[in-house]
């Protein structure tokens, strides 16, 4: 996985295809030439590290309401007075411990971190500072789905999505859709 993303290859499917031809790719990850796991064992080992279950891939279809907005007017928001009760909820002493990416963390933790502190590569841990940013990773799914019915016009029968977690990227190519990627960066002072 780590030579999928050093060879800017974004799709499983392309992964496998090119292991396949090259012997000394597939060598380089690990893998016998002719040996090469399929695609289902790339999908079936990344589920291993999340913890959640995944959203089915066929959902209901739903259409953005037809009311139009004046000029200057927003929609009501859907959850009103969420982060307030997100609050309470806090201060009561619930705690979320939904943590899907609990065993990528061990990893990362176990594999990277503490070496790298061990051999002094980030300096003094207790000065180190961590910043995080947000943005959005285009990915191959389209808002409206596949059609799984034998309707002929527009209806709202399931269809089948084939990136379930991705939304709208408002701002970007119309119709394209991402997910929001989080980095962490670190920064020591000392």
């Amino acid at each position: 996985m780590v030579m999928m993303v050093e060879c800017c290859e974004d799709s499983v499917d392309s992964w496998v295809e090119r292991l396949r031809n090259d012997d000394i790719l597939a060598i380089i990850c690990g893998f016998l030439p002719g040996e090469i796991p399929g695609v289902g064992a790339y999908y079936d080992f990344l589920d291993r590290f999340w913890l959640a279950s995944k959203p089915g891939k066929v959902k209901k279809f739903k259409r953005k309401p037809k009311k139009k907005l004046k000029a200057g007017e927003k929609l009501p928001p859907k959850h009103p007075e969420i982060v307030k009760m997100i609050v309470k909820r806090i201060l009561r002493g619930r705690k979320f411990e939904s943590k899907p990416e609990k065993i990528l963390r061990r990893i990362l933790a176990v594999a990277v971190v503490i070496p790298s502190a061990k051999r002094g590569l980030l300096s003094d841990p207790q000065k180190l500072a961590i910043s995080g940013d947000g943005s959005l990773y285009a990915t191959g799914g389209r808002p409206y789905g596949k059609k799984l019915c034998q309707c002929q016009d527009k209806c709202d029968c399931k269809r089948r999505f084939s990136d379930p977690e991705a939304f709208f990227r408002l701002g970007q190519l119309p119709g394209e859709m991402g997910l929001r990627v989080y980095r962490l960066r670190n920064y020591s002072s000392g």
